[in-house]
């Protein structure tokens, strides 16, 4: 199985004038975003060719990260039948324990991408890999893949982009 993990990218801070969940991207943020698409045009090399399932949560920020940073999950496919992005309200600061008990419900192996916060997505990758994860900043990109051998943990880092420094 092939779990991808996006943090979403740099958004305004909070200010208490509206809602956390609200907040949009920053000139920075959308500017991470187009460095991502740049970087990996499409996610289809890392799951042996099958469109992954796409979680978002449906925070604004998180929501501006999906279009703006992955023009592949924007294209239509041929596949009707194919899953469709969700956007499940419990994703919206979903810690650790609520991502692995999402995952066993799923009961499948098909690909999974998760775009969401901080800090439960960098501490499930971290348990997910035995302790190898460092932290996710944002428009941090992992992908990690179930390890076959019973090694610390279950899954392994099969690739990581950080975006390049990029200034307001």
């Amino acid at each position: 199985m092939v779990i991808i993990l996006l943090r979403h990218a740099k958004a305004l801070q909070f200010e208490g004038t509206k809602p956390d969940f609200e907040r949009p991207l920053r000139p920075k943020g959308i500017k991470q975003c187009m460095a991502l698409a740049e970087a990996v045009p499409d996610v289809l090399k890392f799951t042996e060719g099958i469109r992954p399932r796409i979680w978002c949560s449906p925070a604004l920020r998180t929501l501006q990260t999906h279009i703006y940073g992955l023009p592949w999950a924007q294209r239509k496919t041929t596949d009707s039948t194919e899953d469709l992005t969700l956007y499940p309200d419990w994703l919206y600061l979903a810690e650790s324990p609520r991502f692995e008990s999402e995952l066993h419900a799923l009961g499948d192996q098909k690909p999974l991408m998760i775009i969401g916060h901080n800090n439960g997505l960098s501490d499930w990758a971290h348990k997910l890999t035995g302790g190898l994860a460092f932290p996710l900043g944002t428009c941090h990109f992992i992908v990690l893949r179930q390890n076959s051998l019973p090694l610390a943990g279950k899954f392994q880092i099969a690739y990581r982009w950080e975006p390049p420094q990029i200034m307001d």
